[in-house]
């Protein structure tokens, strides 16, 4: 790998600023159906706590699209919210979403283990939240 200088990384962030600037409503509006479905899909029995995670990869791909299309000087549509969940990408970016999904339950396992389950227990309200507690819990973040 080569290094690259720190103005690179500012380079990249004046071109996503320029991009954004070419079509700001697109983006929004492709942000926030990305956001409702994300939401939306909270509401399904079972699977409806984890699918947001699943599914954060497909709705990456499609902001991703849209930066592309405005780049080749092409309108970005909401339709584009589904181009993650077309094959053949649907499972690879499915099992993407199982890694994001396996790491933050890892996480949340060394998290547990380490305040002895104070904050998740706080978090489902099993204890009430306490300063003290909270504050001790602080070094196992």
């Amino acid at each position: 790998m080569s290094k690259l200088p720190a103005r690179t990384g500012w380079h990249w962030v004046k071109q996503a600023l320029q991009l954004f600037r070419k079509q700001p409503g697109a983006l929004m509006a492709l942000f926030f159906c990305c956001m409702f479905m994300s939401l939306f899909s909270l509401v399904v029995p079972l699977l409806g706590s984890v699918a947001p995670t699943l599914l954060a990869p497909m709705f990456s791909i499609a902001l991703l699209q849209a930066c592309a299309d405005i780049d080749h000087e092409q309108r970005a549509l909401p339709r584009l919210v589904f181009c993650g969940f077309r094959k053949p990408a649907r499972g690879p970016l499915l099992g993407l979403g199982l890694m994001y999904l396996l790491v933050m339950l890892f996480a949340l396992a060394v998290l547990s283990w380490l305040d002895d389950g104070v904050l998740i227990k706080m978090a489902t309200r099993q204890i009430p939240m306490d300063k003290d507690m909270l504050e001790n819990s602080r070094s196992a973040l």
